[in-house]
């Protein structure tokens, strides 16, 4: 008999601080991370993340992704589209969310960029009650037999608007030393700038609070350093999360030669305090071009755990597709903003080679 007891606690008022949920696959699905991002590289892009945490104890969380954007030069930025589904204990509670994304961009050709985004998300959170088991439906011998006398909630949930909003600067490739190319690319999101209430028992306490995420990447490009001349990257970066009483801090690298991809990274709970550890990621991926105008990225992410909880939760899983299609714009074909199309394309080597994925 599965029982969930920690729903229970959704269910009573108590001032409890939620979390959203966590990627260790930070640019694999880059919409999630800041919505500036959108049409950042000035093609067609898609994608799907699954996560899969602590998966050794009864209650794992499940996270779904999916995205996709694409650049539009008659608006001046990217458009996008993101969806969600993060599950708890076994399916028990379900928040699924929808959102459209907007970017938009002004940037001095050759010397920086500024892009700014914001997200309108419709979310939706729920209770299965069917898969809950209260303690007076249980008997001593005969297990649970009883029904139960505690108040069933809305099948339908609560389903709320949702805000959020991001900005970026970045610098174009800029060539320091023979043969090797730097860029560098520091950004801000925040969300749930509304801070809506999300409880399912009408509590006053379920406000959403803010989440402030703070990315910074630099990435270093080797050129013409091997026989067959194919580039060689490596990527250090740093994301610092904090969402009410909860901070995270992620600091790693990546390192690709096509078609292969290695990334190492530190995750830690409190940024001042060294024994507050968390978690050692580990990442392997693939970069593969199927076509001139077509690149397909895969990636597998585990989240090896190093604090108390580390015998008990078996780490986490990660996996990410996308698929790029290059040389792909919204209203490419209009005469009128050709010339749009054409100024953009002087700014491809501002964020095509700060991002891996």
């Amino acid at each position: 008999m599965k029982n969930i007891l920690f729903i229970f606690f959704l269910l009573i008022e108590l001032k409890l601080s939620a979390q959203d949920p966590a990627s260790s696959q930070f640019f694999s699905n880059p919409l999630y991370l800041n919505p500036a991002f959108a049409g950042i590289r000035y093609d067609a892009r898609l994608g799907a993340d699954y996560r899969n945490q602590w998966n050794a104890i009864p209650g794992k969380f499940v996270t779904y992704n999916a995205w996709a954007d694409i650049f539009n030069p008659f608006l001046k930025g990217g458009f996008g589209l993101l969806a969600l589904q993060d599950v708890s204990g076994e399916g028990a509670l379900k928040t699924t969310s929808f959102g459209i994304i907007q970017s938009f961009e002004e940037f001095i050709p050759h010397i920086i960029r500024f892009r700014a985004g914001y997200n309108v998300t419709v979310t939706n959170k729920r209770i299965d009650w069917s898969k809950l088991v209260f303690s007076d439906q249980l008997d001593a011998v005969q297990g649970q037999v009883n029904s139960t006398s505690a108040p069933i909630g809305n099948s339908d949930g609560k389903t709320f608007v949702d805000f959020s909003a991001g900005g970026m600067i970045d610098v174009p490739a800029y060539k320091k030393i023979h043969n090797v190319i730097i860029t560098a690319t520091i950004g801000y999101s925040a969300n749930h700038l509304t801070q809506p209430n999300d409880a399912l028992s009408g509590s006053e306490y379920g406000v959403l609070p803010r989440k402030h995420t703070v990315h910074g990447t630099l990435t270093i490009e080797f050129l013409n350093y091997i026989k067959d001349k194919k580039p060689f990257y490596i990527s250090p970066n740093v994301i610092y999360e904090k969402q009410a009483k909860f901070t995270t801090t992620n600091v790693g690298f990546y390192a690709m030669r096509k078609p292969m991809i290695a990334g190492l990274f530190y995750r830690k709970r409190t940024f001042t305090s060294f024994k507050d550890q968390d978690s050692f990621i580990l990442f392997v991926g693939l970069c593969h071009d199927i076509k001139k105008n077509r690149i397909f990225r895969m990636g597998y992410s585990y989240d090896f755990t190093i604090n108390h909880l580390a015998t008990n939760t078996m780490g986490s899983h990660e996996i990410s597709l996308s698929m790029e299609f290059m040389n792909k714009k919204l209203f490419a074909k209009n005469a009128r903003i050709k010339k749009r199309n054409k100024r953009a394309v002087e700014c491809t080597d501002f964020g095509d080679r700060s991002f891996i994925f």
